[in-house]
């Protein structure tokens, strides 16, 4: 897959507010089956009118035609076409001269736009819908979700997000402060497989979860200090598969690990130094492969960090390329560290003289490659989303 080098500006528009993601029930009206599958149904919630018209595509499949919904306001519509679908016929019942009772049941896959109150966006989704034959009624259920990957950023008393970089549909939370909706120092954001943001508060000392951009069940854990349940000016904050929460305690120099925000089994791996088990400075997010290896970048070090655990388990570095035409690359100053879904490991090295992305295949430094970003660019973080674009934050500097 080629992959896009895309330049993280921080941009302060006029917020405006979309739906993220959404869905509805539907039951009554129509439904058959003969070129395809032709549904015209009520929605009770928003209350509304749904049709589908899936032309077959193969026995027992279908695609593109049209799925659309509006509301009977007029303040919401749905408008796609089905990227594929199936559906199928089972009939039951017969024994001992009994009736025999059949039925279809489809299951389709839609890309395409939803609107609000004007307000578009892409969006993809799913619909499952249930009926009988003769142009009996359907009942169904569809949900539908964001079809682009959402931007988040932080100005540190807020944070921000946007569909792209043009910061397009941006949004932002939150006030400079220690009250709830407030931050000081919103410097580390990320987010679970949920969609919940998780917030680095820094100088508040403590991690904040959010449901969403309106504040939705907020929840802090820690205060400032340097026991369990404290943190001392925390800067990076990452969440793996399974919902474990990883701050980068900076002040007190050490990486810790939770399961959620009570602190259950917390955990921490500490000590400043340049041996196994230690890092010179705990500032960068960590990183996750999909096997849930954890990747650190050591800036004081010059070095990337794999290891299986909070325990050190197979601890690995990475500081340096092999030899590519007689020369040797080094690593000078990686202060952010990302691995793509191939597990391929992208490097932000901020040396102020020669900042640049680092790509390389593994641990070995494999397939080193190099894009210099020029000396008036120097990066703070990274990030690969699952299309493949490589997004570098500039701590409020245009790059």
């Amino acid at each position: 897959m080629n992959k896009t080098l895309v330049l993280a500006l921080l941009v302060f528009l006029t917020p405006v507010a979309y739906a993220d993601q959404g869905g509805f029930s539907n039951s009554g009206g129509s439904a058959q089956v003969s070129s395809g599958v032709i549904i015209n149904s009520n929605v009770a919630t928003p209350s509304g009118t749904l049709n589908i018209n899936c032309p077959t595509t193969a026995p027992g499949r279908c695609a593109g035609g049209s799925f659309t919904y509006v509301s009977n306001d007029g303040t919401m519509a749905l408008s796609a076409s089905f990227t594929s679908a199936k559906f199928a016929e089972s009939c039951a019942g017969g024994g001992r001269g009994g009736r025999v009772t059949c039925g279809y049941s489809f299951t389709g896959y839609i890309s395409g736009t939803w609107s609000m109150n004007g307000a578009a966006q892409a969006i993809s989704g799913v619909t499952y819908q249930g009926f009988g034959t003769g142009g009996a009624a359907a009942k169904g259920t569809t949900a539908y979700n964001s079809a682009y990957t959402p931007f988040y950023f932080s100005n540190s008393g807020q944070i921000l997000r946007s569909d792209d970089l043009n910061g397009t549909n941006l949004i932002s939370y939150g006030s400079q402060g220690s009250d709830v909706g407030q931050f000081y120092g919103a410097y580390g954001i990320a987010l679970d497989s949920a969609g919940r943001v998780y917030i680095a508060d820094t100088y508040n000392g403590r991690v904040v979860r959010i449901d969403d951009m309106n504040g939705t069940n907020w929840t802090s854990f820690g205060t400032s200090g340097s026991g369990v349940g404290q943190f001392m000016n925390p800067s990076g904050i990452s969440v793996d598969s399974t919902g474990r929460i990883y701050v980068m305690d900076t002040g007190n120099n050490r990486l810790v690990r939770m399961d959620d925000m009570n602190g259950t089994n917390w955990t921490t791996m500490s000590g400043s130094g340049s041996g196994v088990g230690q890092f010179a400075q705990y500032v960068a997010p960590v990183a996750f492969d999909a096997s849930g290896r954890i990747y650190v970048a050591d800036t004081g070090n010059k070095q990337i960090v794999r290891m299986d655990d909070m325990n050190g388990t197979n601890w690995t570095t990475l500081m340096q390329s092999p030899v590519i035409n007689t020369y040797i690359y080094s690593l000078q100053s990686p202060i952010g560290v990302a691995v793509d879904e191939a597990g391929k490991i992208y490097i932000a090295d901020a040396e102020y003289y020669q900042p640049a992305v680092i790509r390389v295949d593994d641990m070995t430094g494999a397939h080193w490659t190099s894009i210099y970003l020029g000396t008036s660019s120097t990066p703070n973080s990274i990030a690969v989303d699952s299309s493949g674009m490589v997004l570098l934050g500039g701590g409020g500097r245009k790059l």
